[in-house]
């Protein structure tokens, strides 16, 4: 306060023997606290009129630079003003993509900045990238985006994954997929391409069935199946549908698979050493054994 006892960004009024605010677009200080000196041109007067700013990016948090006026002007109260410092949004959901509407401060701030107090997880250079989510409310990474979301790292915006992903790492490639399709190279697809099976544990087109799924293949389209159908068995060797089974197996017509016989029979139509129906060479059938 200088000796008039007008704080900067005010003046002394003669006339009225009072300190009045700047006008639009100038500025003043201690220093003669009689004039309102006028920023340059392209420059803005900051809202407490004590300082220009070089933009409208310059203006303090909470305002937005007005060309005309060539002033940063405060935001009404419950609006924000937009990252570019160019508009005052009333709703916080209209704060810009990659960006939260933070109320301490009336202002649509980037999710990558450091002061971020409505984030749900502390920024710092060690921390994950942050993502706004669809309401502008707060940043989130990437795995609170929620179901059928991701996280788009050109605009650190949470987004909605195409209709056909379950999950996806950008719009169109999905990671999985929904019950009755299956996951092909980023896509989601209702039937896999030949070589491939599908695969109903883990939803995606698999070279190979796994956790004891048999591969059956019929007019080209592949399938992981837990029972071979009639007249396929399968087969524990290859995990693949067969028409028979080879030397050394019986059929088990419950389980509709191959299996192993005793290793006393060549062949055998049960597990026990006394189902055998032939033997190796050097030992000798009699009663069902070897």
């Amino acid at each position: 306060m200088d000796y008039y006892g007008c704080d900067p960004g005010t003046f002394a009024n003669s006339t009225t023997r009072q300190c009045n605010k700047c006008p639009n677009g100038t500025i003043s200080d201690s220093g003669n606290p009689y004039n309102c000196y006028p920023c340059s041109a392209g420059q803005f007067a900051q809202s407490n009129h004590t300082i220009c700013v070089p933009s409208e990016i310059n203006c303090s948090l909470g305002t937005i630079g007005i060309k005309e006026i060539r002033q940063c002007y405060e935001c009404p109260v419950n609006q924000f003003a937009s990252i570019s410092q160019t508009t005052c949004y009333e709703f916080d959901s209209d704060c810009d993509k990659g960006t939260f509407a933070n109320y301490s401060w009336s202002q649509c701030m980037n999710c990558t900045q450091y002061i971020c107090p409505n984030c749900t997880a502390i920024i710092s250079k060690n921390t994950p990238t942050l993502f706004a989510i669809s309401s502008r409310k707060m940043c989130v990474t990437e795995d609170n985006c929620g179901l059928h979301m991701f996280g788009n790292l050109l605009t650190f915006t949470c987004e909605t994954c195409d209709d056909i992903c379950k999950t996806c790492k950008s719009m169109s490639y999905c990671t999985s997929c929904f019950e009755g399709t299956y996951l092909f190279k980023g896509s989601c697809l209702t039937t896999c391409p030949r070589y491939y099976y599908a695969d109903d544990f883990y939803l995606a087109c698999a070279s190979t069935c796994s956790n004891s799924f048999y591969k059956y293949e019929k007019n080209g389209i592949g399938t992981c199946v837990w029972i071979c159908p009639a007249p396929l068995y399968g087969l524990y060797g290859t995990m693949e549908c067969a028409a028979s089974c080879p030397s050394h197996h019986y059929i088990d017509e419950k389980k509709r698979t191959c299996e192993e016989c005793d290793n006393l029979c060549e062949t055998c139509v049960g597990p026990s050493f006394k189902q055998c129906t032939s033997c190796f060479e050097g030992t000798y059938f009699y009663e069902g054994r070897c």
